[in-house]
């Protein structure tokens, strides 16, 4: 049986810190490792990190010209039906104009997010299979014109919002295959890790207990919620709490946005620690520097999917402090316990993370949580999906 060619067309510029060139990078690492081969053509980026070094032998990028440039940096400059129009041109004249470089690959699947590829790439490769991630709701029209060729497309929605959208287009003739987000195995915490860990929990309430933050502290027109851990950094230091917060993982971009909310709050260290941004293996082996992870609610209420973070947080074997919103409490299986307390009230964020260190079954818990984080594996995600094409 001959090797199944794969080629990821991208939408966005690559290698990215963001979330989806994460996803990006773990899925082809899964498919290489099956044997599969695999191609990936997206715009060109600014940025790397060695976490792409698995995969930088198979990055290609668009032929574009100066005028769909022009156009694709307007069009990324705003969320309104405008920008949105416009970069869907961009995305169809640049597409257009990699015809050749496209079947140059000779794919046997294209793999995308963009539903305008798919159905460009349909018209014009003969019986291609095309994998469509449905991260977001968009506009319909991009998926009505996909009716017509059930049998070579499994759609791959995040979540059940995105899949109620997709029945409400579709027949039963079409693959739906649910597939959120994912975490790499090799940054899950083993039973002894976690036994260590609880084991030395009573004695951290004595000491300084370092809590931690990592990852994006505004990517886009929402905030992550990390205020709430800004605040505990003050009430730290204006009380003495024994409490040592940490943010890590913040871009040059968000530095300003938190300059602003420090201005007037002069903490300092220890009580809070601001760092930069590291790689994505970097981050998940920093999750086991503390001894309390906080992760906030989001501010903004369009995002449905499952974060990344809230399964590496459970992963990574340390007491996890959710924010209550109605994502998280939506995501967690009623058969497993996780820790909440209410956003903005930084007493109750306090009398929270006293609570779990002193939590008799604390051990039960964690592990509880890091077994509903295994069954996310990118590997699990990714051979769930091709498992509907072979």
């Amino acid at each position: 049986m001959s090797t199944k060619k794969i080629l990821f067309l991208l939408g966005g510029s690559f290698p990215t810190p963001k979330a989806y060139g994460i996803t990006t990078r773990e899925t082809i690492n899964v498919l290489i490792a099956e044997s599969y081969d695999v191609n990936i053509l997206s715009y060109k980026s600014n940025y790397y990190d060695s976490d792409f070094d698995s995969v930088v032998n198979i990055m290609h990028f668009y032929k574009i010209n100066f005028i769909t440039h022009y156009f694709r940096n307007i069009s990324l400059l705003g969320k309104s039906r405008f920008h949105s129009i416009l970069f869907r041109i961009v995305l169809f004249l640049d597409l257009s104009n990699n015809v050749k470089k496209i079947k140059f690959f000779n794919p046997d699947i294209i793999w995308t997010r963009e539903p305008l590829y798919a159905f460009m790439c349909l018209k014009i490769l003969k019986n291609i299979k095309i994998v469509l991630e449905v991260h977001e709701i968009s506009n319909s029209f991009f998926f009505r014109i996909l009716k017509k060729f059930s049998g070579q497309i499994i759609f791959c929605p995040i979540n059940e919002p995105n899949l109620e959208f997709l029945n409400s287009i579709y027949s039963n003739n079409f693959s739906f295959v649910i597939s959120p987000m994912g975490i790499n195995k090799n940054h899950i915490a083993s039973r002894a890790e976690v036994k260590n860990f609880v084991g030395s929990v009573k004695q951290i309430k004595n000491s300084n207990i370092k809590i931690g933050y990592v990852g994006k502290i505004r990517p886009t027109t929402y905030s992550k919620g990390v205020e709430d851990l800004i605040s505990l950094a003050e009430y730290s230091q204006k009380y003495k709490f024994n409490m040592q917060v940490t943010l890590l993982g913040v871009m040059e971009e968000e530095l300003k946005f938190l300059d602003q909310i420090l201005l007037n709050k002069k903490i300092t260290e220890p009580y809070l620690k601001i760092l930069g941004h590291v790689s994505h293996s970097l981050a998940l082996e920093s999750l086991k520097n503390f001894d309390v992870l906080v992760l906030p609610a989001y501010t903004g209420s369009r995002y449905n999917g499952m974060p990344l973070k809230f399964l590496e947080y459970l992963a990574s074997g340390k007491i996890v402090i959710f924010g209550r919103c109605a994502l998280y409490e939506k995501i967690i299986n009623k058969n497993v316990k996780i820790f909440f307390y209410e956003p903005l009230n930084i007493m109750n964020l306090y009398k929270s993370i006293m609570y779990a260190i002193e939590y008799e079954k604390l051990s039960n818990l964690i592990l509880d949580g890091i077994t509903f984080a295994k069954s996310f594996t990118w590997e699990n995600r990714t051979m769930k999906i091709l498992d509907n094409f072979l």
